[in-house]
Parts: C-alpha cells; structure tokens; sequence
C-alpha cells in the first residue's frame, strides 16, 4: 500500500518513496531526517550477522564506491557522508565483522560542515565483505583478487584474532558538557555485549588485565598507565584536601564507605584502606562506617573504631571523608551538623553541597 517510483540512470537507481507513515517509522527508527542527521537505528547492532550485512550493503550499493586502481592490482571500497553518526554506526558494525576500516574527514571552502569517509583496503579485508556487492562487481572484485601475487597487510591496525589495535597519532583534549553513564551490572560479573562490548564494574581489574594483554602483544598502553597511577593517586590527593582545613592529629575522623564499591563487602582495592593508612600515620582518630564491608576491614584495621551507622560516625567529628557512595551515605544531609567542624572530602561526588557545610569534592 505504499506508493513509489523508481528512476534508473546509467550508474544508479534511485526509489522515490511517498508515504507519511513510512516516514514516520524511518523516523522513530532513528534512521535520521537527511543527510546530515543520517543514522544506524540502534535496533541494527543487535541483529543478526545476515541482517548487519545486509544493511551495509544497502549502503555500499547505494552511496559506497569501488575502487579499481590503475596503477596496480589493488580494490578499496569506499564511503562517504556528511552524517558522522552514520560513519560512526557504519564503523561499529564493520569492527563486529573482524573489519577495521580507515577513517578521515575533509571540508571544502564551500561547504558548511565536513563530510567523513571511510576506506576497506587489504586483500583479507576486501575478500571478507565482497559478497554485500552486486554480482558483475563481484566477478571484477574477484579477479582482482585472484590476480593478487602477495598479501599485504592492512596499514594503520594489527589484527589478531578478534582483536584490533590502533596507534594513538594524537590526542586533543576538548570541554564540553556531556552525559557520563555509570553502568553496573549485578555481582561482579564481566558481560560481552553485541559486536565485542565489554562491560565490567571494577576499573581496577579491568584496566589491569587490558594492560597486560597489550604487554603481551608487545604494545605499551601508556594512556591506562597514566589512568592508572592518576586513579592510585587520588587518596592522598584527598587527603591532602583533608589536610589544607582540618590539622586531623588526636581528631575524630569519619570515614564513610569501606567497601571498593556499593553492593558488596569486598575490600579488595577499596581506596578506604589506604586513606586509613594515611590517618593513621597522621595520628587521627579513626571511626568508620560501611552497611555490610565492616567485619572484613575489620580485619585489616583491628584497633580503629567501627560505628553502627553514619551519624554516630559523624557525632562530633572533625571532618568526613566519603569513599563508598552507598545510598546510606549519598542521603546524608542534616547529620553533619552534628560535626565538631563540618568539613566534608567526598571522593565520589555523592554528598550535596549546602551552606554550613565546608565541602571539597574529587573522584576516582
């Protein structure tokens, strides 16, 4: 029941769609409005590899090039776009099919934004995807391919296995407001998602074992390096917050949060331990609040003292230090009036700021 026409021209065949509620649903699929706003539906990564071929070849077929080069025996496919959503889409589904294509953009003097392409070049790359083009395309691709005397390998990315790993040419830093999602997952469990996403809730023992699977491919990964030490950095980085309001020797002071994460009573690689090794060597006095990780601190810390809640910790203190942000903690509000001074360091980000309160905030 939907109305169309085709017009075929000598290279290409264009299908002229004229319904409102097609419209509508490419619309709602989030297929983009234009050229500019042009994008993969989000529905698209999830289905099947058939599906995600199909869709790119659709693309390639319709907007992509091939490129038989003169000079020599080689094959490139290419594709171009104003939208770097849709490249970006285009790339996602390219690298959950083993294919790491190359990336640059380029904008004219008379254009008013970039246009983004993309490039498949090596022979094992070219081979892999020839089957999403048209059958006389496949016979040239094909040929070409057999007229190959060497394989070259792919510039720009080492391949092994399932993996990809690219060279940091350069890095920009930019300040713009963004949304940051925090995902976690039940227990401690590491999940693969659809096309390779790995998703995990401990920054420690991932970043660790990312690291060393680098090593091993004899690539060095300075920029979670630098994560690293940074992230390790960050407990004496509060406690030298600590340190510029409060002189803490023979003071009461509340940690709150032992546990290296909500949720659990794990204490491995929870910053409270060396935050309370820090006031320790400053000669505070300790007290220390966590809904279910006390026992296990316990015993690492024997001789500091553990309360029952986070007002008794607060009681009379002379500063807060929020590791953990349990939603017990992250409620807090009219507690800290009960401190002797009311100065709070949260490493996470959790507590409201309010008058009456002398609050520095970081995290890790």
């Amino acid at each position: 029941g939907i109305r169309y026409r085709t017009d075929t021209q000598e290279t290409s065949t264009q299908v002229e769609v004229s319904s409102r509620v097609f419209a509508a649903f490419i619309e709602w699929l989030g297929c983009g409005t234009g050229s500019y706003t042009a994008a993969i539906p989000g529905t698209a990564y999830q289905e099947p590899e058939e599906n995600r071929r199909a869709l790119l070849a659709g693309l390639f077929r319709g907007d992509g090039h091939i490129e038989f080069t003169n000079h020599s025996n080689a094959v490139v496919y290419d594709y171009g776009s104003v939208s770097k959503d849709l490249i970006d889409g285009m790339q996602f589904i390219l690298h959950g099919l083993g294919i790491v294509p190359s990336y640059k953009t380029s904008q004219s003097e008379k254009s008013t934004r970039p246009a983004h392409f993309l490039r498949v070049s090596s022979s094992e790359q070219i081979a892999a995807l020839k089957q999403l083009f048209l059958p006389e395309d496949r016979e040239r691709i094909e040929q070409r391919l057999d007229s190959y005397d060497r394989t070259v390998s792919p510039t720009g990315h080492t391949a092994d296995g399932g993996q990809a790993t690219v060279p940091v040419r350069n890095i920009k830093t930019t300040e713009e407001p963004v949304n940051v999602y925090s995902l976690e997952v039940k227990d401690n469990h590491t999940f693969v998602t659809t096309d390779g996403l790995v998703v995990h809730n401990c920054f420690p023992k991932d970043t660790a074992a990312i690291r060393a699977a680098a090593r091993e491919q004899g690539y060095e990964p300075s920029m979670l390096d630098a994560a690293t030490e940074i992230n390790d950095r960050q407990p004496n980085r509060l406690l030298s917050l600590l340190d510029s309001h409060v002189d803490i020797t023979d003071e009461r002071i509340a940690v709150l949060g032992l546990s290296f994460k909500p949720g659990t009573d794990d204490i491995r690689n929870s910053r409270a331990v060396p935050v309370i090794e820090g006031l320790n060597e400053r000669n505070a006095t300790v007290v220390a609040y966590d809904p279910v990780a006390t026992e296990n601190m316990r015993e690492r810390f024997p001789d500091i003292e553990y309360a029952d809640s986070p007002a008794a910790a607060l009681d009379n203190a002379a500063a807060a230090l929020v590791v953990t942000d349990w939603p017990e903690i992250t409620g807090l509000d009219s507690e800290f009036d009960a401190m002797a001074t009311p100065v709070v360091v949260d490493g996470r980000h959790a507590i409201n700021r309010r008058d009456g309160i002398v609050y520095e905030g970081l995290t890790w």
